[in-house]
């Protein structure tokens, strides 16, 4: 038997068939690869798209950072300009209160030992203001008299000034009071007016140290 040498070749049918689907395979590769391409590209798209509003919000962010930056420091300039002008006024104001206060302090700083001197002159006044008959005694009271000026002279220079009441005068509750009230049976004699000077009164400055003693007519 002879040996069948002979080799297998493929038809030209089988080649066009084997041509068709190796066509068939790259097209759906190509077709596979496009779709993954383009699906790829719309990502980064919308990613960029993403991106770009996130860096528009930032920027509007910034924006409106830096608006109520200027704003807080606008608020902030103002309140502390104001709590300075406060400060300012309030320092003033307790400056001129405490020169004051000493100032008031220094005007009337004697006015307890200014009470104890006058509660002296008052008595002085009394015993030189009574009517005496006996000669040796109106020598005595010609001195008090002479010392009581100079107790006077003294409260002037220490400005103390005496409230000195006249007969007649309307009562003035303010510098005097009342010790005794007298009734005005005479029709001359006015409602609420003095009857008699008892003792004078004093001031310091404005302050009233000891009010005049007075007594005053009633109807």
């Amino acid at each position: 038997m002879e040996k069948d040498n002979k080799t297998k070749h493929p038809t030209p049918q089988n080649n066009d068939k084997n041509d068709i689907k190796n066509d068939k395979s790259l097209h759906d590769k190509f077709t596979a690869l496009t779709k993954k391409y383009e699906d790829s590209q719309k990502e980064i798209l919308e990613k960029q798209m993403i991106i770009l509003q996130q860096n528009e919000n930032l920027e509007k962010l910034k924006k409106e950072m830096n608006l109520h930056n200027e704003q807080f420091k606008e608020l902030i300039t103002k309140k502390t300009k104001e709590a300075n002008d406060l400060l300012t006024k309030k320092t003033k104001e307790l400056e001129n209160k405490s020169k004051n206060e000493l100032e008031h302090a220094k005007k009337y700083a004697i006015k307890n030992q200014a009470l104890e001197l006058i509660n002296i002159i008052n008595q002085m006044e009394i015993a030189c203001n009574f009517k005496l008959s006996d000669e040796k005694l109106i020598n005595y009271q010609k001195g008090f008299k002479l010392i009581l000026t100079m107790f006077v002279n003294l409260l002037a220079k220490l400005n103390i000034t005496a409230i000195k009441p006249v007969v007649g005068q309307e009562f003035d509750g303010k510098t005097m009071e009342c010790v005794e009230t007298i009734s005005a049976s005479d029709p001359t004699k006015k409602d609420n007016t003095i009857a008699e000077v008892v003792n004078n009164g004093y001031k310091l400055h404005d302050y009233i140290l000891k009010p005049a003693l007075v007594k005053v007519y009633k109807k």
